[in-house]
């Protein structure tokens, strides 16, 4: 059974009355992807409600200050056969206005309830279509910004398609008569028939929009937290810090914008050899989870992912010298030779002289990029790892590399000083840990069959085995089988990282 059909199931059950109160033709979005939730309840059965909420497993959220709305909870389910997250907004009150405002509560709450209906497809109470059309224009109103003003009053407002597509499918539901008695009931006489006739226009344009503005703000006038200009310059400013935060946590800032999780923060870090799919994985996990929490992806690794602006420039000029030919220390074909001098190969010499320098440049940013994920953490956001560093075994899994180059080139004083430098900056991962460590296994016939370019078997399992002899600091690590088909695998992680929160 979808989860959300146990929620609602539970709460008929314990006698507690409900009602999807929006959006009702989107169900279908709601129930099989990503679409949220809107439900009106009695807030007198709170307690029993959270009890429900606690047995499913649900997560409550922190929202951020400019979207924090008065007697509205934001709620998580996750789906354990489809792995979808889905988010149910349970409201105690019906507050609506304009975006990060909601100067308006509408006091229908009690009659949504006591006419709610079945739906039968869905198993679940929504509100009766001829309350919800009324709900749906007053909503178009109170929710209506600036510039519909306008075009109202120079004659160029019509209803946006969205609107439009939602009232006619309501509309085709409705019984006029009920629909009419409802109206008076909450309008009265004299309203209720210019609501009428508004209500059931093809399309609703200037004049009808502006006589639909004065009844609805007339008949809700006591019911208005704040006035328009007010709530219209608030509207503004508080867009414009959230499109501000959104900006720098595009570019990689550790800035908030969405909600977070009410327990914890948390860092999740993805390992595994070359072949295991982590990259692939660590992107498809970011995205699921950025849908509804406040999450940043970050790459820890000497590969190809995202880097400085020094370290992208070093590894460039290291591949246009063509450094990409020497055999790795690591593999079984790599053979000891005479340190390299500057006066007998200038250009390989400055190669791995360079190649430090990037080696330098990624410990010492992420050294930087761990402290500012740790903040983070203790704020609520969540972190999603591509690698994480290890001192536990030297060149191999992200470990210490530069002192390794003391074999290979004659710069002692060099090599020595930036391995110190380098050691100093990893240390950190003693101190900051991830909250998961996620390992990808496969087998070395496996890496190499999906890495065709990588011939040595036996290389190839030493990092295997490599890979399995690391603690990283004493972090949990929980063992993801890569073998296994992918929608399992990453059912598996989303499981692991759902329970975590």
């Amino acid at each position: 059974m979808h989860i959300m059909n146990e929620f609602f199931n539970a709460l008929t059950s314990e006698g507690i009355r409900y009602a999807h109160f929006k959006s009702n033709v989107n169900l279908d979005f709601s129930f099989n992807k990503t679409g949220d939730f809107d439900v009106i309840v009695d807030p007198r059965r709170q307690k029993d409600l959270y009890s429900v909420l606690v047995k499913l497993n649900a997560k409550q959220m922190n929202t951020i200050t400019s979207k924090h709305y008065p007697g509205v909870d934001n709620w998580l389910f996750f789906d354990p056969e489809s792995g979808n997250i889905h988010h149910l907004h349970l409201h105690y009150q019906l507050i609506s206005g304009k975006a990060y405002v909601k100067e308006y509560e509408i006091p229908w709450r009690e009659k949504i309830l006591d006419t709610r209906v079945l739906n039968e497809e869905f198993g679940i109470y929504t509100s009766d279509p001829n309350m919800e059309i009324i709900l749906l224009n007053v909503r178009s109103v109170i929710k209506s910004r600036m510039k519909d003003w306008i075009k109202s009053r120079i004659g160029l407002y019509k209803t946006h398609k969205s609107l439009q597509d939602e009232r006619s499918q309501i509309i085709d539901k409705c019984d006029k008569a009920v629909v009419e008695e409802y109206a008076r009931e909450l309008f009265g006489k004299y309203y209720s028939e210019k609501l009428l006739d508004i209500i059931y226009k093809a399309q609703i344009n200037s004049s009808e929009f502006r006589k639909l503005t004065k009844i609805v703000r007339k008949s809700l006038k006591h019911y208005r937290v704040k006035g328009g200009f007010k709530s219209s310059c608030q509207s503004f400013t508080r867009k414009c810090d959230f499109y501000y935060h959104r900006i720098r946590k595009k570019k990689g800032k550790f800035d908030f914008n969405r909600k977070t999780a009410l327990t914890t923060g948390g860092i999740f870090a993805f390992v595994g050899v070359d072949g295991a799919g982590k990259s692939t994985v660590v992107k498809e996990i970011y995205k699921w989870i950025s849908r509804q929490f406040d999450c940043q992806l970050v790459y820890m690794g000497l590969g190809d992912g995202k880097t400085t602006p020094l370290t992208a420039g070093l590894k460039k000029m290291r591949s246009v010298s063509k450094a990409s030919a020497d055999v790795s220390i690591n593999s079984s074909d790599y053979v000891q030779k005479e340190p390299i001098s500057f006066f007998k190969k200038p250009a390989k010499y400055m190669r791995k002289r360079l190649w430090i320098s990037a080696i330098y440049s990624v410990e010492k940013n992420n050294h930087k990029k761990m402290i500012k994920m740790n903040k983070y953490r203790i704020g609520g956001g969540l972190c999603v790892l591509d690698r994480y560093p290890q001192i536990e075994l030297p060149n191999k899994n992200d470990g210490p590399k530069i002192e390794t180059y003391g074999k290979m080139i004659k710069a002692e004083r060099f090599v020595r000083k930036m391995a110190a430098k380098e050691m100093k900056a990893l240390q950190i991962v003693t101190e900051i840990k991830p909250d998961l460590v996620f390992r990808i296994n496969i087998t070395a016939e496996e890496s190499q069959r999906r890495k065709p370019e990588q011939t040595d078997l036996k290389s190839l399992q030493n990092k295997i085995d490599d890979l399995n002899s690391i603690t990283f600091q004493g972090a949990k690590i929980v063992d993801i089988n890569g073998m296994q088909p992918y929608d399992k695998e990453l059912l598996s992680i989303k499981q692991v990282i759902w329970d975590y929160l």
